[in-house]
């Protein structure tokens, strides 16, 4: 497979994690496409997009198919976060059976957990939010810092 090849089965991997569409999913697979391949720009994974766009298919489909809950894009985000940013409770617990961690902070201090709360309670608690991330984010520095994040 050429570079070129492996790009564009990527693409279609990211694109088609997006829209939710689960056989167009598949053949990307098949023709190539990483799992867990970051997007460029952003950081995002195929299934960082199909948590922020909605598409709970699309989300079972990556995750039976073993894609990594916990990978972070460049705002520090995972899937879990996209869930609870997006509202949609059954992907977040999918997420949440899947084994997506929880504790995990995003650059902006949240961890989904957080987010939930931030989002659910208005502005007072996005404060609150924010300074419970920061000291999250103090105590398990080193924790993410081991994994790579």
């Amino acid at each position: 497979m050429t570079p070129e090849q492996q790009r564009h089965a990527q693409e279609k991997l990211f694109q088609a994690a997006a829209r939710g569409d689960v056989l167009e999913m598949k053949s990307a697979l098949v023709s190539g496409a990483k799992l867990d391949a970051a997007r460029p720009g952003i950081g995002d994974t195929a299934l960082n997009l199909a948590a922020a766009m909605g598409q709970e298919q699309a989300v079972i489909f990556l995750l039976d198919a073993g894609a990594d809950p916990d990978i972070q894009n460049g705002s520090g985000r995972t899937a879990l976060h996209e869930a609870a940013f997006l509202k949609t409770p059954t992907i977040f617990e999918r997420l949440i059976d899947a084994g997506a961690r929880t504790d995990i902070v995003s650059v902006n201090g949240h961890t989904p957990l957080t987010l939930c709360d931030a989002l659910a309670f208005g502005p007072s608690m996005v404060q609150y939010s924010w300074e419970h991330g920061q000291q999250a984010l103090g105590q398990s520095r080193d924790h993410d810092m081991s994994r790579g994040r």
